[in-house]
């Protein structure tokens, strides 16, 4: 696809990538999603390489990627009303996320996607993930992750996902 090279830039571990580099193509990725271009199921199946590497830093960069993806959603140019993830799209990556939890290379940006899509509303007010999954997504943060080992930031990251359920 022609997005994938905004993902390679994007996840490249490779600390000679500028992160204007990377903020390109986050910025390609979230104006495709935005257009209709891309759904994020298509973007997390063709992400599965650098989703699943044994590369940390690979591997956080990804969820990173899908994490920034999400909060960028949406978003309109100046004044316009944000515009609402499709439910199945916030429930799939609700779960994605909470999975994430249990990787600690990744945990900061599994905080960040699953602390967003908590908070997240659709166009007319209601939560976007289900009660269920708000329950996967807190038994999975209680059972996998030991919050005062974290550090400082990530330790917030936590608290502020336990306040958004």
């Amino acid at each position: 696809p022609v997005w994938a090279q905004d993902v390679d830039v994007f996840t490249s571990p490779d600390r000679n990538t500028t992160e204007a580099a990377r903020q390109k193509g986050l910025g390609a990725i979230v104006a495709m999603l935005n257009a209709g271009e891309l759904q994020f199921l298509d973007l997390l199946r063709s992400m599965e390489s650098c989703l699943v590497t044994t590369d940390d830093a690979r591997r956080a960069r990804g969820v990173l990627l899908l994490a920034e993806a999400v909060t960028q959603y949406g978003v309109s140019p100046a004044g316009a009303p944000k515009r609402a993830m499709p439910k199945p799209a916030a429930e799939l990556l609700a779960q994605f996320f909470a999975s994430k939890l249990e990787d600690f290379a990744v945990i900061r940006a599994a905080l960040m996607g699953c602390t967003f899509l908590l908070n997240a509303r659709s166009g007319v007010g209601e939560a976007l993930v289900t009660h269920e999954t708000a329950r996967t997504m807190a038994d999975k943060l209680f059972e996998a992750v030991h919050v005062p080992s974290l550090v400082q930031g990530d330790r917030f990251r936590s608290y502020e996902m336990l306040l958004a359920l």
